[in-house]
């Protein structure tokens, strides 16, 4: 008798997710921590907004330990929410994440299938969906808990991916623009665009990104949206100093700080964290070059799954190389996804790499607090076993877009023939 929970249809899917939500909403009201204390930021320093109040600089929340390190731009989104009282809002608000939740998985998964196994049939993916979640869930868990906006940037990045290999650059670009105004590190897409030569859409993304900036200026005038942005910009280099990226224990900053950079520096400064992002750069650069190679061997669509490929890793990589709370690695959910298509449908072998990539899994999504306890938990965070996850990840990506790639090229090898 086949495992009914690997074979389930998508229906009762979804149903495990709302009865997910479901648990996860009523066990935080029982112990008194449904906060969403990252929401409480952004619904509070909206109500300072429209009233003509401090924004920046200021603690919010329930519990007291958020301040608001966003663009003024950001605030606009959540004045809706203002008009509601705050508990209301906040139930509104998770299930408005419940939902991204849902449309993700099930977006993301036939984006990517569309893509690496176009051939097969719909009801294999369903091994796909429930492992995906399996290893992401502590990440929407926390992301429920604080109620922030990773989650929906994310889906936001994907369908604009999607709407740019569509040949629809304008909104594609339009919607890049809108993630990199809520969080900077997104500029690290830019590049790619160059290199990928989406011209229309580079250009887009900035002219929205002025566009965004401006914008408050009809609210509270150009003097005030002035003060609002220095203050922005102060509160974001406050935030990421080098010397608190090289402190963190998920950063590749920190893995080389302390394995011998501390020995010659007191204290890493600016110099030594653009000359690491220099060099992650230039090892980004050499596997482009080799995928346009290939590009060149291969007439196919090829050349769209490598853009796609970049563009996650590219998004799985930023908790790794700025300063952000380990809820930010919920951007690595693509290329988590990614590694279970390329596993489970395409039926690879027990290797060594399939065992790493499990390893990987449990590393990135296995610090379960009810499961180890706060000691073990807290050391796990500590030492920066997700961020080391996180890289395992990444690698064990790499490796499997080189077998894929080789599927298809036997594939139309085999047409020709």
């Amino acid at each position: 008798m086949e495992n009914i929970i690997l074979h389930f249809k998508k229906e009762k899917f979804v149903w495990l997710l709302i009865l997910y939500f479901v648990l996860v909403l009523i066990f935080g009201i029982i112990n008194h921590r449904f906060y969403l204390p990252d929401f409480a930021v952004y619904y509070h320093a909206s109500k300072n907004f429209i009233g003509g109040e401090q924004v920046y600089n200021q603690v919010y929340g329930t519990t007291g330990t958020g301040i608001y390190k966003y663009s003024p731009f950001v605030l606009i989104f959540f004045i809706p929410f203002t008009i509601l009282p705050e508990i209301v809002a906040r139930l509104i608000y998770f299930w408005v994440i419940a939902a991204g939740i849902i449309f993700i998985m099930f977006y993301l998964e036939r984006f990517l299938m569309q893509y690496f196994s176009p051939q097969q049939i719909p009801i294999s993916s369903q091994r796909v969906l429930f492992f995906t979640f399996l290893v992401v869930v502590v990440h929407f868990h926390r992301e429920l808990e604080l109620g922030n906006v990773n989650l929906l940037l994310l889906f936001i990045l994907i369908f604009s991916l999607s709407l740019i290999l569509r040949n629809k650059e304008i909104p594609g670009g339009i919607l890049i623009g809108i993630t990199i105004l809520f969080k900077p590190h997104f500029l690290l897409l830019l590049p790619l665009l160059l290199l990928r030569k989406k011209w229309l859409t580079f250009g887009l993304v900035i002219l929205f990104i002025i566009f965004g900036l401006i914008l408050p200026t009809v609210m509270v005038g150009w003097q005030e949206n002035l003060n609002l942005h220095v203050d922005w910009f102060q509160t974001m280099s406050e935030h990421n100093t080098s010397s608190r990226l090289a402190e963190n224990p998920n950063t590749i900053h920190h893995w080389l700080y302390i394995t011998g950079l501390k020995y010659l520096l007191p204290l890493p400064g600016l110099i030594y964290t653009y000359a690491v992002i220099v060099v992650l750069s230039l090892i980004f650069l050499l596997g482009f070059l080799r995928n346009y190679k290939i590009e060149k061997q291969i007439d196919s669509d090829i050349k769209h799954a490598h853009f796609l490929f970049e563009f996650i890793l590219i998004l799985a990589i930023i908790p790794n190389i700025t300063y952000t709370d380990t809820e930010h690695f919920l951007l690595s959910l693509p290329i988590v996804m990614f590694i279970l298509i390329i596993m489970i449908q395409q039926h690879l072998p027990k290797k060594v790499i399939w065992y790493i990539s499990i390893i990987g899994f449990l590393m990135y999504g296995g610090n379960w607090y009810e499961v180890w306890g706060d000691k073990l938990s807290v050391w796990i965070e500590h030492n920066g076993i997700l961020g080391m996850g996180n890289i395992i990840i990444m690698g064990c990506a790499i490796c499997y877009l080189e077998r894929w790639r080789l599927e298809m090229g036997n594939r139309i090898n085999n047409k020709e023939k």
